[in-house]
């Protein structure tokens, strides 16, 4: 009775393996998760048929209306809208009671029959895969509402977080242990055709989507639309705005023939949320029928198949399954509301009449949605997102103002993976805290770090730390922009907290004692001690809105000078006379300049100075005249110290003849004194004595 071709066949067969392959093993992908849903397999067109009233009443799920087999030669013979596997249950719904004889057929098995003179509703169990049933009368007439072959299946549905709880029933999308009810905030937008493209009167008036710029561009909170050209194999066609079927729709006509079909594209940017919109006229007629059907991608690239929530039927549309509709009675709609995200849809328009001839045409309607945040334009919403501003600090850490909230892995919440209770939120998270840090991109850094300083016993010093901090909500596809504007300098929130090494590693500092400025830019130390020669001093420095920043200066050093005594003695002596060694006592140097070196640092000649043991010795016989200020500098520790003192070397006196000056004898010499008095007096500076004839030696010199 039917000619099938080859492909049709090898259809049959594909279909098969392809059931076979499914039912053992998953077909969802990562960040999906399957959920219970009901295939609808339902009748979709007419074979042939033979005094039936109404046939086209068979078409689709339960609607109350019935194809009426009033004769007793009356039959009527349904194609499905897909393939049914062998072992399915299938049921012929109609009026309770009646009789009717079932067959259902294949190319290769032909009619089987699978009831005779059953009563209705009738369900069996399919004996073969088949993709048309057969129906006639039994005893007395009979009405069919539908033929279900609707399957229990599961299907794939978004769960970007891989915890099992699909996001359309998720409070916490992206397991970061803030609820999405604080991080989805959706900007509500609407695509009204006619506010973008002129609106024609007629079908073939308007501009067209597909081809014409939109005035303004398609844009809406961040995310974009593009309309893919459209593709088509009938020879007249007309895809453009006008309000031929609705007021100002995007209108699809084009002519009814066999196989006649389009493609239309819609394309967003990113996904967009609770989508929903009106299909109008979608309907039959005595030369078409029209059928619909979505492919529809939500995140990740996932295809999305419907369930009875996301739409709403006209009286006598059908839903086939596989996203697909057939259009029914006259200028009627389908509603649709999404409640998942959705990227792209693909709009399948076909014929499905019988008798195609002239044109067929529908409207798609404005569309509504709204658009999840994206605060860092990186094409991932906030509550998917787990860095929403992309600053390097989690949103579960600044949410907390805690830098291990996210347990320092992959930015969800806590370390590893996270148990989830059934609505997905995490279980071990209060969900109680603050989201403005989230929004903000801060940055910051150490500009001048600080130096070693060096004072002395008992003075003060500081030591001083530069930092520089932005915040920002202007992004760059992902990257904060802290250029100064349109950045601004949150400089002032900066903290610090100076720490101190003396020894056994870097402790807090806190006010008190030597210290004071602790937890500002500047620490100062008051009052040194010789004991703090040596201690290591750094700060940290963070930032009030971006709880993951700190910065640890470099390490300053604090060097308490050095040290030296006043000299043991200042002596005055002859030349070319043993000096009594002077001393001088130090502390923190290891050395002196020029040690050992005579007459160095303003020593005479003869004389130099060594260091040992914290002690400076200077030894040895002049052999020049003169006063002499040394100033010997020390080496090794820190400041700049010299030992100084004063040295005065006598040169030896020639003899005096009737002078008044003073002349220098030296201790323990013999000098002659050559004079013809003639009156006056005689003193000696440092003594007196008794002149032996000639000679006079002091006593005290």
């Amino acid at each position: 009775m039917k000619n099938f071709t080859l492909v049709k066949n090898i259809f049959l067969i594909l279909f098969s393996i392809l059931v076979f392959h499914n039912n053992g093993f998953s077909q969802c992908t990562t960040g999906q998760v399957q959920v219970p849903a009901i295939t609808n397999n339902y009748a979709r067109s007419i074979y042939q048929v033979n005094l039936v009233d109404n046939p086209t009443n068979a078409f689709g799920g339960p609607n109350s209306t019935l194809a009426v087999l009033n004769n007793s030669n009356s039959f009527i013979e349904l194609r499905m809208a897909n393939i049914v596997s062998i072992g399915t249950s299938v049921t012929v719904h109609g009026v309770d009671g009646n009789r009717v004889n079932v067959w259902v057929w294949n190319n290769t098995a032909g009619y089987v029959s699978v009831g005779t003179n059953v009563s209705l509703d009738y369900t069996f169990i399919s004996p073969i895969n088949w993709e048309y049933i057969f129906i006639s009368n039994g005893t007395g007439f009979s009405s069919i509402d539908y033929i279900d072959a609707s399957t229990s299946t599961v299907r794939c549905v978004p769960d970007t977080d891989n915890d099992g709880v699909a996001d359309s029933a998720d409070l916490d999308d992206d397991n970061d242990g803030v609820a999405d009810t604080v991080e989805n905030v959706c900007a509500s937008s609407t695509l009204t055709w006619a506010n973008h493209y002129i609106e024609g009167t007629t079908s073939s008036t308007g501009e067209r989507p597909s081809v014409d710029a939109a005035n303004p561009a398609l844009s809406f909170n961040g995310v974009t639309l593009a309309i893919a050209p459209v593709t088509s194999n009938t020879t007249t066609q007309d895809y453009r705005v006008n309000n031929e079927f609705t007021t100002a729709g995007y209108t699809l006509f084009q002519n009814s023939i066999a196989g006649g079909i389009s493609t239309h594209t819609f394309t967003f940017s990113r996904a967009i949320n609770n989508l929903s919109f009106t299909l109008f006229d979608i309907d039959t007629g005595p030369n078409f029928t029209d059928e619909a059907q979505f492919i529809i991608t939500t995140t990740g690239g996932a295809t999305y198949t419907m369930s009875a929530s996301d739409y709403t039927l006209g009286a006598n549309t059908r839903y086939l399954g596989n996203n697909t509709f057939l259009g029914g009675g006259v200028d009627e709609s389908v509603n649709f509301n999404f409640t998942v995200p959705v990227r792209s849809i693909v709009l399948i328009y076909r014929q499905r009449g019988t008798s195609p001839f002239d044109n067929q045409g529908m409207a798609l309607g404005n569309l509504s949605f709204c658009v999840a945040a994206d605060t860092d334009n990186d094409g991932i919403a906030d509550y998917l997102d787990l860095d929403s501003d992309n600053d390097s600090c989690s949103d579960a850490n600044e949410y907390y103002n805690s830098i291990t909230a996210d347990g320092g892995d992959n930015g969800i919440y806590g370390v590893g993976t996270p148990a989830v209770g059934a609505t997905g939120r995490v279980s071990a998270a209060s969900y109680t805290g603050s989201y403005t840090n989230a929004l903000i991109a801060t940055n910051a850094a150490i500009s001048t770090q600080p130096v070693n300083r060096t004072v002395a016993v008992g003075g003060t010093t500081t030591f001083t730390v530069v930092g520089n901090a932005q915040n920002t909500t202007t992004f760059v596809s992902g990257t904060p922009t802290f250029t100064l504007p349109p950045a601004t300098d949150s400089s002032s929130n900066l903290t610090y907290q100076w720490q101190v090494n003396t020894g056994s590693g870097f402790t807090n500092i806190t006010n008190g004692g030597v210290y004071s400025g602790a937890t500002t830019a500047t620490l100062t130390v008051i009052g040194a001690t010789a004991g703090m020669n040596g201690y290591s001093y750094q700060v940290l420095v963070r930032h009030s809105a971006n709880v993951c920043f700190t910065s640890t200066s470099t390490t300053a050093i604090l060097c308490i000078e050095n040290t030296v005594s006043t000299a043991s003695t200042t002596p005055t002596l002859c030349i070319n006379t043993a000096l009594t060694p002077i001393t001088h006592t130090t502390a923190r140097a290891t050395g002196i300049s020029n040690a050992g070196v005579s007459g160095a640092n303003g020593l005479p000649a003869g004389v130099s100075a060594s260091w040992a043991s914290n002690t400076i010795t200077i030894s040895g016989t002049p052999t020049a005249s003169g006063t002499f200020n040394y100033s010997i500098p020390l080496t090794g520790g820190c400041g700049t110290v010299n030992a100084t003192g004063r040295i005065t070397v006598n040169a030896l006196p020639v003899a005096a003849t009737n002078t008044t000056s003073t002349a220098a004898i030296c201790e323990n010499t013999t000098k002659t004194l050559s004079a013809t008095p003639a009156g006056g007096t005689w003193s000696v500076v440092s003594g007196g004595g008794t002149i032996s004839g000639t000679t006079y030696t002091p006593a005290d010199v």
